[in-house]
């Protein structure tokens, strides 16, 4: 059983659960957008935790191929100590030489790999985020995208529609060449662009 399987389906509901939430916080029903932020955080906790099992279980997987791979070589070792107390020769000799040498080796390799990988587990494990906080930050992303600020603040705004005039709708001396002028930098900027 694969453990990152699950993990396409929860970015999948995590993007809908942000959708509702932009949903919720430009309907003004912040209780509710708070409530699925931390949801969110709490699918995110549960897929890094779901990331750091599976790191564990890959180190395991290396050590138990390292300790394989010694056995192997303790092995080849007792094989070639015996084929040398047979023959007696100098011969012998040198092939235990060389089986200690790439005994050697591997032993190095994986003292490598655990290393690595403890350094990834202290890495992985160091990371510890307050539940809080995520969830203030999502909200306020969530109402930084929409345009808006914390309805608390929109309530002071006046809800009175100014009328129209007709002097409001006729251009001031010089507008018209301002008009022009914003039109051709645009142009410009196009160009540039392409």
């Amino acid at each position: 059983m694969n453990l990152f399987q699950k993990k396409e389906p929860s970015m999948r509901g995590e993007s809908s659960m942000i959708q509702d939430i932009k949903k919720a916080a430009a309907q003004g029903r912040n209780a509710e957008a708070r409530t699925l932020a931390k949801q969110v955080t709490v699918i995110r906790a549960a897929m890094a935790k779901n990331g750091r099992v599976g790191t564990q279980v890959s180190g395991l997987n290396v050590r138990a191929q390292t300790m394989a791979s010694s056995q192997t070589t303790a092995n080849a070792m007792q094989a070639a100590t015996k084929v040398m107390a047979a023959t007696s020769s100098p011969a012998s000799v040198m092939q235990l030489q060389k089986t200690a040498a790439a005994f050697e080796e591997q032993n190095l390799l994986s003292q490598m790999k655990e290393e690595l990988l403890s350094d990834a587990f202290d890495s992985t494990l160091g990371e510890s985020d307050s539940e809080g906080e995520d969830v203030a930050a999502i909200v306020d992303s969530v109402y930084d995208e929409l345009g808006l600020e914390f309805t608390t603040t929109a309530a002071s705004v006046p809800r009175t529609v100014l009328p129209k005039t007709q002097a409001s709708r006729q251009k001031l001396p010089g507008q018209k060449d301002m008009d022009e002028a914003l039109v051709q930098r645009l142009a410009g900027l196009k160009e540039r662009a392409m």
